[in-house]
C-alpha cells in the first residue's frame, strides 16, 4: 500500500481526487487521500470475508459512477472480487501484485480442493489490467493465462532523495 501511496503522492498539484475504500478500521489516515471510507470492517475468517465482499459489492453498486478507475493493491479475493465487480459495472479495474507465488498460487487444503485460487486467477485475467512489480510476477501471471496485453510492469520505485549510493 505504501508504494501506491507514494505513487499517488507524486500528484503534487492534486489533479486527481483519490478515495481509499477498505475494511481496515485501524488503518492510518493519510492526507493524500481525499476520502477514506471503511466499507465494512474485515478480519480473518471466511464468514467475515464473505460479509466484506457482499458489503463491497453494495458499496460499489452505489458509488462506482464517482470514480475513473478501481486500483486494487492485492491479488486476494477481498480485492479481486470487488475489482471484477467494478469491471462488470463498467469501471476500469486494475490489480497490483507484489508477492511472487503468493496471492494467486495454490495453497493446498480446502481452498485448493474447492478451486478458490484457480477461480481467482481466472478472474484476475478478466480485469482491465494487472500490475506486476517484478519480472518473476510478470512470468507467473503469464503462466496463469493472463494476456500479455493486460500486464503492466511497474517495479517498486526507490526514493532517491532518501536512499542513494554511498
Amino acid at each position: 500500500g505504501m508504494a501506491a501511496y507514494r505513487l499517488y503522492s507524486c500528484d503534487h498539484d492534486r489533479k486527481f481526487a483519490i478515495t481509499l475504500a477498505h475494511g481496515l478500521p485501524h488503518h492510518e489516515r493519510y492526507e493524500r487521500f481525499d476520502r477514506q471510507i471503511i466499507i465494512r470492517p474485515i478480519d480473518t475468517g471466511l464468514v467475515n470475508q464473505m460479509r466484506f465482499l457482499r458489503a463491497s459489492r453494495s458499496w460499489l453498486a452505489e458509488h462506482h459512477g464517482e470514480f475513473d478507475v478501481f486500483h486494487g493493491l492485492w491479488g486476494y479475493e477481498v480485492v479481486v472480487g470487488p475489482a471484477y465487480f467494478a469491471h462488470q459495472l463498467g469501471l476500469p479495474a486494475v490489480a497490483r501484485l507484489a508477492a511472487h507465488q503468493e496471492d494467486l498460487a495454490d495453497k493446498g487444503g480446502w481452498k485448493n480442493w474447492l478451486g478458490v485460487t484457480r477461480r481467482r486467477r481466472e478472474t484476475i485475467a478478466k480485469l482491465d489490467a494487472v500490475i506486476a512489480i517484478s519480472q518473476a510476477i510478470h512470468e507467473e501471471l503469464r503462466s496463469y493465462g493472463v494476456p500479455e496485453s493486460k500486464i503492466a510492469m511497474i517495479p517498486n520505485g526507490v526514493d532517491t532523495a532518501r536512499f542513494r549510493p554511498c
